[in-house]
């Protein structure tokens, strides 16, 4: 089954820093303002809240647009098997020591 993430899409019109990218993408509102300022993207993160971004408004900005996307990834189909039980890393560990 696949595993479903939401994140933040910013686009900016023309690139806000040296790096020359125009997309960026966040795992939150809040994690948009730690990288960027409200005078560059444009708004307040208030904004995008009142706006109900986080519900799936897009904000269309003279500076940037701002929107929630979905990310689909695959989920593992057996993660506890990779594990090693304790003797085994017991076991590890001593096979390493000098």
């Amino acid at each position: 089954m696949a595993k479903r993430t939401q994140i933040y899409r910013v686009a900016f019109q023309t690139p806000p820093l040296p790096d020359g990218k125009t997309d960026y993408y966040f795992t939150s509102i809040a994690a948009i303002y730690d990288i960027f300022t409200p005078k560059q993207v444009g708004c307040a993160a208030q904004h995008l809240y009142n706006l109900c971004v986080s519900d799936g408004v897009v904000y269309n900005g003279r500076l940037a647009t701002v929107s929630r996307e979905v990310v689909v990834s695959k989920e593992q189909a057996h993660p506890k098997r990779n594990k090693k039980t304790d003797e085994e890393q017991r076991t590890d560990a001593a096979l390493h020591e000098c």
